[in-house]
């Protein structure tokens, strides 16, 4: 047989097939048809195909019966369950090994296959064991045939993929952490502006399909300012400025719903969404928290700096635009000041 897979070697050099280049680089040699077929059980008949997929392979390759028990696992599965000796997982299966959490998908999946004789690809497993560890696998399980054709249990490939896992999911947390830190005041803790324009959008849509299907679903905006922060900050320092606006942004959002949404609008600015809350409501709730404010002095430094707000509050019932409704806010406020301040228009 060597004698032939030489003869077969040469013949193929000798064509002058290996000799070809692409851009510069070298070409695997061709085999030619008439060739392929003794050329490939030559190099079979050197090469233990079996034992290097078995043996020496890093994927786990495992064989199973028809009530989904081990009768023939790759080296790697078997270090897998804690053993260097195939022979002991011979007839165990998953129930003997990981825990049910496991287990039963396991199990699911196999009997799937059999019923159906498709097979499952590429899935992403999550092994659980008896211990309380875990770890994750790509999963590729398939009818396995008889040589009739008949379907007599399954086989599968897994590939561990834990590391890929974690580094995906500490993407995905860091991700979503930059997320919040782009949608969050980080001084106030409260949302930025930047999504509050998109999230009064949403809430017009929504008055508009109710009111088209003879419903009601008003909302209204507070637009909130701190009187005379200038003078807390020239008489106290931008230090206590800062926990001043800390402050009024803790006690504004102790007074909200789940629903509300309250934004930092500006420096010293805060900008209250009411859903569900039409203009006399919101004015309601408006004079309910500036009073909030009023009996919650902020401390500083042992100083307890007094408070109030000013605010304007606009209706979704007086406009369809979502800068008519700032503006309105915004022109009630300066009226709020303009009266005297610590009231809502």
């Amino acid at each position: 047989m060597r004698t032939a897979m030489k003869r077969v070697r040469a013949k193929t050099l000798r064509s002058g097939r290996g000799a070809k280049k692409k851009n510069g680089h070298p070409l695997p040699p061709t085999v030619s048809m008439v060739e392929r077929a003794a050329w490939s059980k030559a190099l079979l008949a050197e090469t233990d195909v079996l034992n290097v997929i078995m043996n020496l392979g890093r994927d786990m390759i495992y064989f199973k019966d028809r009530q989904s028990r081990f009768f023939f696992v790759s080296r790697t599965q078997a270090l897998r369950f804690g053993t260097s000796d195939v022979k002991k997982i011979i007839g165990t299966s998953d129930f003997d090994h990981f825990t049910h959490e496991h287990a039963i998908p396991a199990f699911r999946d196999e009997r799937q296959i059999l019923r159906t004789g498709k097979p499952v690809v590429e899935i992403a497993e999550k092994e659980t064991w008896p211990d309380g560890t875990s770890n994750w696998v790509s999963t590729s399980k398939f009818p396995l045939h008889d040589k009739n054709g008949r379907v007599i249990g399954t086989w599968g490939v897994s590939r561990d993929i834990t590391a890929l896992r974690q580094a995906e999911d500490e993407l995905e947390a860091a991700n979503s952490e930059l997320s919040h830190l782009s949608r969050t005041d980080t001084l106030s803790g409260l949302l930025k502006r930047r999504g509050l324009y998109e999230m009064l959008q949403k809430n017009f849509k929504l008055r508009r399909r109710a009111k088209s299907t003879g419903g009601k679903d008003e909302f209204s905006v507070v637009l909130f300012d701190i009187d005379r922060f200038k003078t807390i900050n020239d008489g106290f320092g931008h230090l206590a400025g800062d926990q001043v606006i800390r402050h009024t942004a803790g006690i504004l959002q102790s007074g909200l719903r789940m629903t509300d949404a309250l934004f930092r609008f500006g420096g010293d600015e805060f900008l209250l969404l009411l859903p569900g809350t039409g203009l006399a409501d919101g004015r309601f709730v408006a004079a309910k928290l500036l009073r909030r404010i009023r009996k919650t002095p902020c401390l500083f430094g042992g100083q307890r700096i007094r408070l109030t707000l000013s605010a304007g509050v606009a209706g979704s019932e007086e406009t369809r635009s979502v800068s008519v409704l700032l503006k309105k806010a915004d022109r009630r406020l300066y009226l709020s000041k303009k009266a005297g301040r610590d009231q809502a228009t």
